[in-house]
Parts: C-alpha cells; sequence; structure tokens
C-alpha cells in the first residue's frame, strides 16, 4: 500500500469548517494522511497528524533546507509560493511515505483511492488533478530527491519565494517547468480533471458510504472555493 501524505502549513487562520474536514479526511481509507503545521489549536486525530508550528519557525525551516529565506506574511496565501518545495522544506516528516502533495481546507474529499488508483500512481512522479499543469488544490509528487528537488530548476524560484506578491508559483512556473521536463522525458507527469468547483454552481453535493456525489455524477472531491461553505 503506498502512503500519500498532504503537506500544509496554516497559520492565524481560523476555518470555521474544519470540524466536519476533520470528520471527512479521516474517513479516508488508510494509505491517506495529513500533516498540518499550524500554531492554532488543533489535535491529531486519526489520518490528520498536527505539528506546532509558527509562521517564523517555518521561514527558518524553508532557509534552512533551500538557503533562500521567504516573505511569509500573516494572515496571507504567499507561504503557497512555496508548495512545490515541501518535499524538501517537509523532509524530515515524510520517512516512509511514498508521495506527498499538497491541498486546500476548502475541499471535500470522496473515494480518492478509486480516482486516483496505485496502478496509476506506480507509472507516475507527479500526479495533478488539472489537465496539463500542477493544481495547487490537489497534485501529489513521488517523494524522491529529484523529485522533491524539481521547484530548483524553474529559473525563477528565489525571486518568487522572496517577492512580497504571491505568485501560484506551484499553477504558473512551476507547471512550466513540470512540462517542459515531462516532455523531455525526464519526469512521468500524469495529470486529468476529476474534481468539481462551486464556479460552476454547487448543486447537490452528498456522500454516501465514502463516495462523493454532486447532482448524482460521482466524483472525486469538491472544492468550495467561491462559496466558503461546507457544502454537505
Amino acid at each position: 500500500m503506498l502512503t500519500k501524505v498532504f503537506l500544509s502549513p496554516l497559520f492565524s487562520f481560523p476555518i470555521p469548517w474544519m470540524k466536519q474536514y476533520y470528520q471527512n479526511f479521516n474517513s479516508l481509507p488508510a494509505g491517506w494522511e495529513h500533516i498540518i503545521f499550524t500554531d492554532m489549536d488543533l489535535e491529531s486525530s486519526e489520518n490528520i497528524a498536527v505539528v506546532k508550528m509558527n509562521v517564523e519557525q517555518f521561514t527558518d525551516l524553508v532557509e534552512k533546507k533551500t538557503g533562500v529565506r521567504p516573505y511569509v506574511p500573516v494572515p496571507s496565501p504567499k507561504f503557497g509560493d512555496m508548495r512545490p518545495a515541501f518535499g524538501l522544506i517537509f523532509e524530515d516528516y515524510l520517512k516512509g511515505a511514498d508521495f506527498w502533495g499538497h491541498t486546500d481546507f476548502d475541499m471535500v474529499m470522496g473515494d480518492l483511492d478509486r480516482f486516483v488508483p496505485e496502478s496509476v500512481l506506480e507509472k507516475c512522479d507527479i500526479f495533478s488533478d488539472d489537465p496539463g499543469a500542477v493544481n495547487g488544490i490537489f497534485t501529489l509528487y513521488r517523494n524522491e530527491s529529484k523529485i522533491n528537488r524539481l521547484f530548483m530548476d524553474c529559473p525563477d524560484w528565489r525571486f518568487i519565494f522572496t517577492d512580497t506578491v504571491y505568485h501560484a508559483f506551484d499553477e504558473a512556473a512551476f507547471t512550466v517547468t513540470v512540462n517542459k521536463f515531462a516532455e523531455e522525458g525526464k519526469i512521468r507527469f500524469t495529470s486529468g480533471r476529476r474534481h468539481s468547483h462551486d464556479r460552476h454552481g454547487v448543486g447537490r453535493v452528498e456522500i454516501n458510504s465514502g463516495h462523493l456525489y454532486q447532482d448524482g455524477m460521482e466524483i472525486m472531491a469538491f472544492h468550495f472555493r467561491h462559496t466558503k461553505r461546507w457544502p454537505l
């Protein structure tokens, strides 16, 4: 069984639906885990591990692992520019993990094993739920040095880390690097769309025996970025 570990810094930004998020993620089958690095009052549970960390400690850790001290104000999405580097930044927490990834808290997860089977992961180095692009809300990376350091092959990564502007590095400049390396045969990149998004309308979202449906159609996950209300 492959172990897939999502990594999420969360500093001074309370999530109103965190109880529901915990319940949903803890219902996932074995092999799916989430580590939250936070300065808030959260506790570990079945599939979720909480590591106490504040933004200063996170900044120190990024500098220690990458040699670059990032600009990370709080609260801000700016930490998201470090997502492609999480495998290196948090390498000490990934012992034994086969894949690591990033996601968001405004997500409901469905039957991940059906939509991201191990037979697919075994044949790729990066899996993204967005055709031809790295997806901030759901991307998995093989936990090995070549992939964990791939972000360093993007010419602008140092500037992006230190700039005061949020660049959505994962979905923009880093995507260019991933596609380039995939085209050259240096990495194996698999992508496709398996989730739904509230920009298309919420409709009826429900879970039945671990399967997530929107208006009767099974989906891998539901992203409620705009409504910011737990949809179940």
